[in-house]
């Protein structure tokens, strides 16, 4: 049975895991080495039990599958009106619409917390962030072309999207 919960301390080993997964995919963060728990805590932690910015994990069976999370896009005061959104998933459970699950309920949380918009980076070779994205009426706000390098020496192109929740 799927559900989501507020993360918490105990869910960062997994969290870390299922982020590492991305680490090795190559195409999905620009992280090029695995991080441990701990320092998944320090970018993540002042999420925990953050209503404004929460950290959700996805669960299916007991087990965290996935999580998402609304962070602050820019800590100017001109831009608190907008959210960053991210999400991850278990490699295991990719092409189930388990990130349309997760996104759309960040998408509700947005709007209770009032933004004005999301924003959301991806690289132009992450297709299925893209298409989903795309799909829940974000659209192309820009793209930094070859900005990054994965763990292979390949070029990235970022991609950002926005939304308007207004």
């Amino acid at each position: 049975m799927l559900s989501f919960r507020p993360a918490l301390m105990t869910d960062f080993q997994r969290i870390t895991t299922i982020y590492n997964q991305a680490i090795q995919h190559g195409n999905i963060t620009a992280d090029l080495v695995p991080k441990t728990p701990q320092q998944r805590i320090s970018v993540l932690g002042s999420h925990v039990d953050n209503d404004h910015y929460p950290l959700l994990v996805l669960v299916d069976d007991h087990e965290v599958i996935g999580y998402g999370y609304l962070s602050t896009y820019n800590i100017r005061p001109g831009y608190q009106q907008t959210a960053e959104v991210s999400y991850y998933l278990d490699m295991a459970y990719r092409g189930q619409g388990l990130g349309t699950k997760i996104l759309r309920k960040l998408l509700a949380i947005a709007q209770d917390q009032a933004f004005d918009n999301l924003v959301a980076t991806t690289f132009s070779v992450n297709a299925a962030s893209n298409h989903l994205l795309l799909k829940h009426n974000f659209t192309l706000w820009g793209e930094l072309p070859n900005i990054a390098r994965n763990q292979h020496g390949d070029l990235l192109s970022q991609q950002l999207y926005g939304l308007y929740l207004k």
